[in-house]
Order: structure tokens, then C-alpha cells, then sequence
């Protein structure tokens, strides 16, 4: 048996619970988990009243790390004890984009922690082909945020950015400093936050943006952006993902801009399309990564070109999670906080 955090549906809270130790089957693995973070959507599902994303009884978690406890048959290249990312793809390996070799397309993709059990919990399953070795240097609560950063690479490459473009991030969220990150690794010139946190605007400056704007003091952050920069942002990002966040930032959406929709709304929007076409607003959706995005990031965070040590706000048990989610789900100074399911010394 092993302890494991479950979800007990949109509205509920947590439930700390004790399950069945998962085997490994064939090209499988089984990680002990050392750190999991939490992600925004998992708060979400929590407090989304409307939301069905997540399976009920499921055990969430999934921007994890861990070392290989279990190795199923036919797995090659991993030894009992080693360090691992676990990305949390289930592929079918059976429909034409698996055959292909592009598992991040699977006609059949599941998601670990959201519709198969994840790693808020000692062990956790996964498949062996979506499993990275982690170099030594590397920390456990370093490794886990590869995550956010490839969400985050994933939108900025959603949005196009051109050498002459400008952006402006709302939300300083794990995903929003992740944008900063990557903006200022990209070469943008001005890159604008907006936040209403004062302890996230704080670190803003820290992860690369050179425009900081206190949204506790604005109703128009696109409007501070030019006021502050003397030009337009080319590109917003919505890094918020609460409902009313659509139409908010088709108010304020310069003409001709671009929009990327990063936060992970689950629930139903309004919104006005003839001002969004008046605009002739170029809108994009976007939701997890693909292996290049992965390989990227993770190369960065390694060699230290990229450093998202800043994200890293407190840690949290297993028992203590029920408790920091209800926290969380109240306006709260915390960026990235990371589950340790064994004890809580620093690793």
C-alpha cells in the first residue's frame, strides 16, 4: 500500500488516501516519487464547480520526478535507483500518430494525474518512453519545473513572435514568469507583467520582465504597457485562466494583436465575437507541450541557461496538501510549491 492525495471531484476537497502500490507491466515503469508540483490546473478542477476535466477518485500530480523503483519487461536502459522526469503522457502505441512516432499526438492520449492515477503519492506508473534521465546536479524540486517552462514554450511559440514584437503577460502564475523567462531568453525587448500579487510582481524583474505593472492598480494593463513603453504589446498572454478572462482581454487587445489563451479556464466563457473580428484579433489557444518543447527546456534548465529557481515558493507533504490547496485557492503569495510525498528536510 501507499499514501496518495485523490481528487473527489470539482467543489471537494482533497482526500488523503491510502491505495494499491502500482506494478510496473510491460515498457513500463514504476517511480518512487521525489517531488511533484502543483499545477494551476489542478487548482482549478478543485475550485471549477463546472469543471468534468479530471476523472473522479483520481490521484492527481503530474509535473514530477522520482527514481526507478519497478522495471516492466521489455524496458531497456534504466536500472533500479535511477533518477527520472516522468512526463505525464499515457500513448495508445497502436493509432496512426503512434506508428508514426509522434506519441504527443495519440488519438488516445491520456494524461497522468488527470485521467490515470499521477504522483501525489509515493509511487507512481509510467511509461518507460516518456521517462528522462535527470543528471546528478540537478535537484528534484529543479527538475519538476520543466513542466511550467514547457506549457510556457508551447504559448510562446503559439504566438508568433516576431524580432520587432513586443509582449504583455497577465498573470504571474508559475506559467506567467515562465513566459517572462522565455521572452527575455528569446531576445523581446519589452517584456510587460501584469500581476495583483505584490510578491509575484516582485519576482517579475527576476524571471525577465522589464515592465512590471500592479494590476490592483489598473483595470487596463495594455493601456500602462504603451504608457510605460510608448508602444503597443504585439502579443498578450492570459495567464489567469478564470472566467471573464476572455472578454477582459478583447477589451483591452490593441488592433491587429495577438492573443494567446495560456490559462487553463475550465469553465464557461461569454464573449463577444463581433469585437474580437472588429479587432480582426488573431486568438490561440493552447494547452501542454510536445516533445521538442520538453527537450528544449530541459537542456536549458541543465546547462543553466535558463534558471526558474525563482519560481520556487514552499514545500508541502502529502498530509499537508489538502490544507495548502484550500489555501491556495484564496488570493495567496505562493508561485510553485512542491510536493515532497517522503520527508520535508531539504534534498
Amino acid at each position: 500500500m501507499m499514501k496518495a492525495v485523490v481528487f473527489a471531484g470539482a467543489g471537494e476537497s482533497l482526500l488523503v488516501e491510502d491505495r494499491e502500490k502500482p506494478t510496473a507491466g510491460r515498457g513500463e515503469l514504476v517511480l518512487r516519487v521525489k517531488a511533484c508540483g502543483i499545477c494551476g490546473s489542478d487548482l482549478h478542477a478543485v475550485s471549477a464547480v463546472n469543471a468534468n476535466t479530471y476523472r473522479d477518485g483520481v490521484v492527481m500530480g503530474h509535473e514530477f520526478c522520482g527514481e526507478v523503483a519497478e522495471i516492466g519487461a521489455g524496458v531497456e536502459g534504466w536500472s533500479l535507483g535511477d533518477r527520472a522526469l516522468g512526463v505525464p503522457v499515457w500513448f495508445c502505441d497502436k493509432c496512426d500518430s503512434c506508428r508514426q512516432g509522434k506519441p504527443f499526438q495519440c488519438q488516445n492520449l491520456q494524461t497522468i494525474g488527470i485521467d490515470l492515477d499521477g504522483a501525489y503519492a509515493e509511487y507512481v506508473r509510467i511509461k518507460a518512453a516518456a521517462a528522462i534521465s535527470i543528471p546528478d546536479h540537478l535537484s528534484d524540486e529543479m527538475a519538476v519545473l520543466y513542466e511550467p517552462l514547457s506549457v510556457a514554450l508551447q504559448a510562446f511559440r503559439r504566438g508568433n513572435i516576431g524580432e520587432a514584437d513586443n509582449v504583455l503577460i497577465i498573470g504571474g502564475g508559475p506559467i506567467g514568469l515562465s513566459l517572462a523567462m522565455l521572452a527575455k531568453h528569446f531576445g523581446v525587448k519589452f517584456v510587460g507583467l501584469s500581476e495583483m500579487q505584490p510578491e509575484r510582481l516582485n519576482l517579475a524583474g527576476q524571471c525577465g520582465a522589464n515592465v512590471i505593472i500592479d494590476a490592483s492598480q489598473t483595470s487596463d494593463p495594455v493601456a500602462t504597457f504603451a504608457e510605460q513603453t510608448g508602444v503597443q504589446p504585439a502579443v498578450i498572454f492570459e495567464c489567469v485562466g478564470l472566467p471573464g478572462m476572455f472578454q477582459r482581454v478583447i477589451n483591452m487587445a490593441p488592433l491587429r494583436s495577438r492573443v494567446v489563451m495560456a490559462g487553463t479556464c475550465m469553465e464557461s466563457e461569454n464573449f463577444t465575437v463581433v469585437q474580437a473580428a472588429l479587432k480582426h484579433l488573431d486568438i490561440q489557444f493552447t494547452y501542454g507541450y510536445d516533445d521538442a518543447d520538453i527537450s528544449y527546456v530541459f537542456e536549458k534548465i541543465v546547462n543553466g541557461s535558463i534558471d526558474p529557481s525563482p519560481m520556487l515558493s514552499s514545500r508541502s507533504s502529502l498530509d499537508e496538501l489538502p490544507a495548502i490547496f484550500e489555501r491556495m485557492l484564496s488570493p495567496n503569495a505562493e508561485c510553485k510549491v512542491v510536493v515532497f510525498p517522503g520527508d520535508t528536510s531539504k534534498n
